[in-house]
């Protein structure tokens, strides 16, 4: 298990995620590399009104907290689908210059 997983296991049940990450396509429009299943997540079904990256207010539907080995998969309007269906990555939080249960954080609306 991750380090996530096993510190935080016991108040929540670590699911795998399937993630497709965003690119910019350019002219083509946006592009999504191919899905990938993500094991160990610690997913907290929360609603609540977050400033996504484009300064406008959204209504959250879930956070993720990520390992930093699996952070590189989750940009910015990334596709991700939960047991609750597939949402798109609103927000980032990156708490991985501690030292100490480094993570990131990842809104989905």
């Amino acid at each position: 298990m991750s380090e996530l997983a096993d510190i935080f296991g016991e108040w929540f049940t670590p699911e795998t995620v399937t993630v497709e990450t965003y690119s910019d396509g350019g002219f083509e429009g946006p592009t999504y590399a191919d899905p990938v299943p993500v094991a160990n997540m610690i997913v907290e079904p929360v609603q609540k009104l977050v400033r996504a990256a484009d300064g406008n207010e959204r209504l959250s539907a879930a956070q993720l907290y990520v390992e930093p080995a699996d952070a590189a998969k989750f940009t910015l309007h990334s596709r991700v689908t939960l047991s609750t269906g597939q949402h798109s990555v609103i927000q980032l939080g990156d708490f991985t210059s501690f030292g100490l249960l480094d993570h990131l954080v990842v809104t989905l609306e």
